[in-house]
């Protein structure tokens, strides 16, 4: 039983990165925009609900902390980390508002914003 979960799983897995060779083009012109982010001193900004939002704080992490070798840190901010933000501005304004507020406080000309979902 527990093997069949397994093996769906990876199948599952491996059909995806099949259909990301598709999406080639668009994650290299995505890398482009973020590679000149920083070559404009811009920052990254990402943000995401649920279980996206612990994507957008290990991206954050990859960015400043280092990914792969030792290297400068990269400015990047993950807007899920406060939660008392995200509340207040949930309970003042809205749920709807708890990124675009804050993207109006953070965010500058040159800056780049990623949403994940």
């Amino acid at each position: 039983m527990y093997e069949e979960i397994v093996r769906d799983y990876l199948q599952t897995s491996a059909e995806a990165a099949g259909e990301l060779r598709e999406k080639t083009e668009s994650i290299s012109q995505a890398a482009r925009i973020i590679i000149d982010t920083y070559r404009d001193s811009g920052k990254v900004i990402i943000f995401g609900n649920g279980g996206s939002a612990a994507d957008s704080q290990h991206f954050a992490t990859e960015l400043v902390a280092r990914f792969r070798k030792a290297r400068a840190p990269l400015n990047a901010v993950a807007l899920t980390t406060n939660s008392s933000m995200l509340t207040a501005i949930g309970n003042d304004s809205g749920f709807k508002y708890i990124f675009k507020r804050q993207l109006e406080a953070v965010a500058r000309k040159g800056d780049t914003a990623v949403a994940i979902s």
